[in-house]
């Protein structure tokens, strides 16, 4: 999409990187006037390209650009809001950011130079132009899914993506934004996962944002596709530490406690029947009839497949992380709930893939047999777990994963510094 005509007249400002790239790749498409760039002189004139350049003072004299937009070609073109405040102008009606010259998904970034919620929703529309406007609610499962939308042609015609922060993105600098009203009332369709009262990103819950959507809004709730049924195990991590280990093993900080050697412990959870089948098997069935009463509200579920397919397989790298084969199915009964052609999953492109093997759970030997899954060998012999993100490029194995744990994790449990 474009927010220009074909054969608008424009001012690049910014003879940079940025400027350059503009006009070697619109000048067939814009009429490029001139340039105009804050190193130039204050007076006189100067040839950029083959392109007349002035020093933004220039544009005082409206009667020079009248018939003309000025396109920011700057990265960081925010910085010059308050020089354009001092000339007067106003975004999108003298001027837009360059990234509106051909565009895919509406940017948040204009509406530092827009005073009132009115005018940043109006705003929204106009950059929609014909489409619907889609926004999606929820933590980073969220990133998967609009991969999996980008890949249809037959959404990506009807709708235009608001690139609204993933609740658990807190460094977005539009994190901000979430709660305000004119984002969700602009919207034509809401994905959602379920955010609840208790959380620690303070954002409002998904029932909160619903109420602040327009009446003919489309709403799809999807499963939060957590499960714990593979780690009987499951801690809170430790706060110092969980930038390795996000998730904390309540048997291993006991054994910690207990003054069991690195290597005893490594014996222990590998070799040892720490869960009976008996409560293996209802531990995993339990996690099930929880999944399943969260979805009651849900339009696109997966408990019913984990039910048929997870004592098989490993469908999880940690109780928040499903593995591709989960996220690929819920894909497919996203698309269903939009009536889309689902076959672009029938050959799926990994570059759609998000791994999502990052903050990795041990699964305990004794539970991969209660639960009779093929291939264990593979699943605790040859499985490389990545930790989290600090050491997503260097996998461990199962083994390595127990001793690092340990070894980072000894002095701050003996010291009482357990979260559990």
């Amino acid at each position: 999409m474009r927010y220009l005509k074909r054969d608008q007249n424009i001012i690049v400002w910014g003879g940079g990187n940025v400027g350059l790239r503009i006009i070697k790749r619109f000048s067939v498409d814009y009429n490029i006037r001139f340039i105009v760039d804050n190193k130039l002189p204050m007076e006189g004139e100067t040839v950029i390209e083959g392109f007349p350049a002035y020093n933004p003072a220039v544009l005082k004299y409206r009667e020079r650009w009248t018939d003309s937009m000025i396109v920011l070609c700057m990265l960081n073109w925010r910085e010059l809001k308050e020089q354009l405040e001092e000339l007067e102008l106003r975004i999108f009606e003298d001027f837009i950011p360059w990234i509106y010259l051909d565009y895919d998904a509406i940017d948040l970034d204009f509406i530092d130079f827009l005073n009132t919620d009115e005018e940043k929703g109006r705003s929204i529309r106009l950059l929609a132009k014909d489409k619907k406007i889609c926004g999606l609610y929820g933590f980073c499962h969220m990133n998967q899914y609009r991969n999996f939308l980008n890949s249809s042609k037959e959404f990506l015609d009807r709708y235009i993506f608001l690139n609204i922060p993933v609740v658990n993105d807190v460094e977005n600098r539009f994190h901000r934004v979430i709660d305000c009203e004119f984002i969700w009332s602009s919207c034509d369709l809401f994905i959602a996962t379920g955010v609840y009262e208790i959380n620690v990103f303070d954002v409002p819950t998904t029932e909160k944002i619903v109420k602040k959507l327009n009446r003919k809004c489309k709403k799809i709730l999807i499963t939060s596709a957590s499960f714990k049924g593979y780690f009987p195990q499951h801690a809170a991590g430790i706060r110092e530490t969980n930038q390795y280990f996000a998730w904390g093993d309540k048997n291993i900080n006991k054994m910690i406690k207990q003054g069991f050697s690195g290597e005893d412990i490594v014996d222990h959870i590998l070799n040892s029947d720490i869960y009976s089948p008996e409560f293996v098997i209802s531990y995993f069935d339990r996690a099930l009839r929880i999944l399943e009463k969260e979805e009651k509200k849900c339009d696109v579920k997966i408990a019913d497949y984990i039910r048929e397919n997870g004592r098989k397989r490993l469908l999880f790298y940690s109780w928040t992380h499903p593995v591709k084969e989960i996220m690929t199915e819920i894909g497919r009964r996203l698309f269903a709930a939009l009536e889309l052609d689902a076959s672009v999953f029938d050959d799926l492109n990994d570059d759609l893939i998000i791994k999502m093997n990052t903050n990795e759970e041990l699964i305990y030997p004794c539970v991969v047999k209660a639960l009779g899954m093929e291939e264990p060998n593979k699943i605790i012999g040859e499985r490389r777990m990545n930790p989290a993100h600090r050491w997503a490029s260097c996998p461990l194995t199962v083994k390595e994963y127990i001793e690092g744990y340990v070894s980072m994790n000894r002095d701050y449990i003996r010291a009482g510094g357990s979260r559990q």
